[in-house]
């Protein structure tokens, strides 16, 4: 019997990016730049991505607003560059 499954989900967060009232929670908070992967999985093990989603999350719900990709590229390169010249991120 061969156990598969869709739907493990994997965020990679690269920073903060602005600070922001959630409209879920009602907190003020600085939010996340996030990559999100959705897996294919073979006994609960994570093989192959299927779906990858660029989106800015609040840190204290979860919530968050997907972006392009480019506009991802974007604003992960003025993290990077923040971080470059020794601003705290």
């Amino acid at each position: 019997m061969i156990i598969w499954g869709v739907g493990k989900v994997t965020k990679s967060r690269k920073g903060e990016v602005l600070e922001r009232t959630c409209e879920y929670c009602n907190s003020t908070s600085m939010w996340q730049l996030s990559k999100n992967r959705t897996w294919f999985t073979l006994y609960f093990i994570p093989i192959i991505p299927y779906r990858v989603t660029h989106c800015i999350e609040c840190p204290n719900c979860g919530s968050y607003m997907e972006i392009s990709k480019e506009k991802f590229t974007e604003i992960y390169q003025e993290i990077e560059n923040r971080r470059n010249l020794g601003y705290n991120v």
